[in-house]
């Protein structure tokens, strides 16, 4: 901790002193220490147990335009290409845990608890923002056409999970009950249909003129699936035959994804997760493809969080954070209901949701991808940004010690 804060400190000296004396630096040099300086100040933030996105969001707001300036508004927009890249890795990351062992038994009763959840889920929220915002529509400068479309786009939101946190406390734990597998089975099946869903609610958005809209849309889900398995025989090539280099391999399939999907008009999310599914499921290289992608991750999403705080609006912010609140807890309620439903009309035990709705707390990996579409694809709507970043820190900090809790408790009554 000592060493981290000493190292911390140097490299803020350093970057002052460069500033002051080359202000014209090169700004691959300048990222090149926000990206140090990031990676410290995030282990600084894990050790006393805060979430390390918000260490890299807090080195953003302080070295970008609104504070240091250090990075202009300029630099910082053109930074956000890094947004399509944090969405690759973590669709890589959901379809390569959508393992076939794990279904394999109960695939019907998985597939049907996962609906369940996210139309209850997705309802609930829903109709909640709907008639939130019909009050205080003027407020938020929202018109009364825009409103359902936000209240679609928000029960999205309510949908989205981070299986990262459930895998990485399932390890830390050695909590792999019945119960516990269940419930990260749930949360990466119920990712992949959400991204399936908000395509296809993205193509009817879109796709106004052309051949046909079925058509548009049919070719942006079932081109991506085709696309990402052609995709996939390179990586399985490379993993098989070159073995090397495999984070400059990953990082150059990301970029290939994200331009071809952009160049074809399929849909960057789905063909990810379709090479991370065929890598997982039809080949021995799983456990080193996850590797690779968990090490690249890491610089990806210390850019990918530092540009969201050189661009985040402060006052927007600050003023979304209540909504943030009173949402992430609406979408708790939901869950559990949700889940109480689902296992008494599945006949499951009471343990999914009694203890079950603790691993549906957090939102990171997904919600970060859907909120980045939503700029993408609805940029008059300003206030969804805000809210998601508000959401994604406050279950960071709240969701992975009280879902820690439950699964020790889990690991006492069921069979490990």
């Amino acid at each position: 901790m000592k060493n981290k804060i000493i190292v911390l400190t140097l490299l803020l000296i350093l970057l002052a002193l460069i500033y002051l004396l080359f202000p014209q630096v090169n700004i691959f040099l300048t990222l090149g220490l926000l990206i140090l300086i990031s990676y410290f100040l995030g282990q600084i933030f894990d050790a006393i147990h805060l979430p390390m996105v918000s260490a890299y969001l807090f080195v953003g707001i302080i070295l970008g335009p609104q504070v240091l300036k250090l990075f202009t508004i300029e630099v910082a927009k053109d930074l956000q290409f890094i947004d399509m890249i944090a969405l690759t890795i973590i669709a890589l990351i959901v379809g390569k845990e959508l393992s076939l062992k794990l279904l394999k038994g109960k695939i019907k009763t998985i597939i049907l608890a996962t609906l369940i959840i996210i139309g209850i889920t997705f309802l609930l929220q829903g109709v909640t923002v709907f008639f939130s915002f019909r009050i205080f529509s003027s407020k938020f400068n929202i018109s009364n056409n825009n409103i359902l479309l936000v209240s679609l786009l928000f029960g999205f939101l309510a949908l989205a999970k981070s299986p990262l946190t459930t895998i990485a406390l399932m390890k830390e734990t050695n909590s792999y009950t019945s119960t516990s597998i269940l419930i990260l089975t749930i949360i990466v099946l119920k990712d992949i249909i959400v991204l399936i869903l908000f395509s296809l609610f993205i193509g009817f958005f879109t796709y106004s003129r052309g051949i046909s809209i079925i058509f548009n849309i049919s070719w942006k889900i079932f081109g991506s699936f085709i696309i990402g398995g052609m995709l996939s025989l390179i990586v399985l090539w490379y993993l098989k035959k070159i073995k090397k280099n495999s984070n400059l391999m990953l990082l150059f399939l990301a970029f290939l994804i994200a331009i071809i999907s952009e160049k074809l008009h399929i849909e960057t999310l789905l063909t990810a997760i379709t090479v991370g599914f065929i890598v997982e499921n039809f080949s021995p290289y799983g456990d080193k493809f996850l590797r690779s992608v968990e090490d690249l991750s890491v610089i990806v999403f210390i850019v990918f969080f530092s540009v969201r705080g050189m661009n985040l609006d402060l006052n927007l912010l600050n003023s979304m954070l209540i909504i943030g609140i009173a949402y992430t807890v609406s979408r708790t309620i939901y869950n559990y209901i949700a889940l109480i439903i689902t296992s008494k009309t599945l006949k499951l035990s009471k343990n999914l949701y009694k203890y079950g709705w603790s691993g549906f707390i957090n939102q990171s990996g997904v919600t970060i991808a859907i909120a980045i579409l939503i700029e993408k694809y609805f940029p008059e709507i300003k206030i969804i940004s805000p809210i998601a970043l508000s959401m994604v820190i406050i279950t960071d900090i709240l969701a992975p010690p009280i879902f820690k809790l439950y699964l020790f408790k889990l690991k006492k009554i069921e069979k490990v």
